[in-house]
C-alpha cells in the first residue's frame, strides 16, 4: 500500500501537484514537439519505429548498471538486446522511444525511470550516428523557436526565447569532436589506452573531462579504451581502442553509441566477465541471455547503434536546471 496522509495534508499535496502540472504544461508541449521532430527525422530517413518488451528475463550484465526485479523478470535498463535481435532478423533501420529503469541516486540528471531513444543502422558507422544527432538537434531547436514565437503568452512563462535563440546560435557551429586518448593525456596527464585503470578512468571523466566539456554546446568524444568497450567492437587499427563514442551538450552526457560487436564468442566472454564483476559488487545476478547469444553467433551485419536520454536532451534544449522540470511525474515529487 502507498503512504496514507490525513485529509488536510492530502488536499495540500493534490493542490501542489495540480499547480505544478498546470505550470509546466507549456514545457510538456515543447517536450512533445522535440520528440515529434526527432521521430519525423528518423521516419524521413527510412527508419521503422518498433516496440520491444520492458520486462525481460536476461538484461545485458553491465557492471555499472543495475535495474529492478519484476517478479521472475527484470525491468529493462535499455532495449538493446531485443533491438539487436530485430537487426539480426533483417530489420535494417529501426528506432524506438521507450521507458527504461535504472537503480541510481536521484540527481539533477538522473531519474530511476526515464525515456530513452534508441536507434540502429545496418551497413553504417558511428559517424552516421553523429550525423543523425547533428541533424535532428538543429532541426529540433529551429522548430522550437517557431513554436514559442507563435504563442508567446502560453510559452513565455516557462520557456525563455532568448535562451533558445542563444542555443540555436551555439548549434550552428560545427559540433566538436575529441579523441578520448588526447583529452586524458592533455587534461589528466595519463594515457587511458595503454594504462588499464577503469576506476581512475571513471573518476577523471567526472572530475576533469566533463567539467572541460561544460562550455562546449555540442561535443562528441570517441575512442574509448578496450576495457570500456561494453557491447562495442574494437578498432581494426588498434585492438586497445573501442569503436564507441558519447555525445555531450554543455557538459551533460546525452547519448552513447557503438559500432556494434558482431562476434558472438567475444560477446559471451564479455558478458561472463561483467557478470563476475557484478557478483563481486553484490549486484543482482542476471542469467546470460543465451537466446541473444545464439542469434549473434549465427551472424549480425555491420551495425551502428546508439541510446539517447530524451529527458536530458529536452532539459538542455529548454535550458532547465533539473531533469524533473521536463517530466510530468518525476521520482520523489511528494
Amino acid at each position: 500500500m502507498g503512504i496514507r496522509y490525513s485529509e488536510k495534508v492530502e488536499d495540500i499535496l493534490v493542490e501542489k501537484e495540480r499547480f505544478r502540472l498546470q505550470r509546466i504544461a507549456s514545457v510538456m508541449n515543447a517536450r512533445m514537439k522535440i520528440i515529434y521532430e526527432i521521430r519525423s527525422y528518423l521516419l524521413n530517413e527510412g527508419f521503422l519505429e518498433v516496440e520491444t518488451p520492458i520486462r525481460v528475463v536476461a538484461p545485458a550484465p553491465e557492471s555499472n548498471i543495475e535495474t529492478f526485479r519484476s517478479e521472475e523478470r527484470f525491468l529493462i535498463a535499455s532495449p538493446e538486446l531485443q533491438m539487436k535481435i530485430l537487426v539480426m532478423a533483417g530489420y535494417k533501420k529501426i528506432f524506438q522511444f521507450v521507458h527504461c529503469f535504472r537503480k541510481e541516486n536521484l540527481s539533477e540528471t538522473h531519474e530511476t525511470e526515464f525515456t530513452m531513444l534508441e536507434w540502429y543502422r545496418t551497413s553504417a558507422r558511428i559517424e552516421n550516428l553523429m550525423e543523425d544527432i547533428e541533424n535532428f538537434t538543429r532541426r529540433s531547436i529551429k522548430e522550437l523557436i517557431k513554436l514559442v514565437n507563435e504563442n508567446t503568452d502560453f510559452y513565455g512563462g516557462e520557456i525563455d526565447i532568448e535562451k533558445l535563440l542563444k542555443i540555436e546560435q551555439d548549434l550552428k557551429k560545427p559540433f566538436e569532436i575529441f579523441k578520448i586518448r588526447d583529452l586524458y593525456k592533455k587534461l589528466a596527464g595519463w594515457d587511458p589506452i595503454t594504462t588499464i585503470d577503469p576506476s581512475r578512468f571513471d573518476k577523471d571523466m567526472i572530475q576533469i573531462i566533463e567539467p572541460f566539456l561544460k562550455d562546449k554546446p555540442a561535443a562528441f568524444i570517441y575512442g574509448y579504451p578496450e576495457y570500456q568497450a561494453s557491447l562495442a567492437r574494437l578498432s581494426e587499427d588498434d585492438q586497445q581502442v573501442a569503436q564507441r563514442f558519447e555525445f555531450y551538450m554543455y557538459g551533460v552526457e546525452i547519448a552513447n553509441g557503438f559500432d556494434e560487436l558482431t562476434d558472438g564468442e567475444l560477446q559471451e566472454k564479455r558478458f561472463i566477465e561483467e557478470s563476475i564483476i557484478r557478483a563481486q559488487k553484490g549486484m543482482n545476478e542476471y542469467p546470460l541471455d543465451a537466446h541473444f547469444l545464439v542469434h549473434l553467433k549465427k551472424g549480425m551485419p555491420q551495425t551502428s547503434g546508439i541510446a539517447l536520454g530524451v529527458d536530458r536532451f529536452v532539459m538542455i534544449l529548454l535550458s532547465k536546471n533539473n531533469i524533473k522540470d521536463v517530466i510530468l511525474f518525476p521520482d520523489g515529487f511528494f
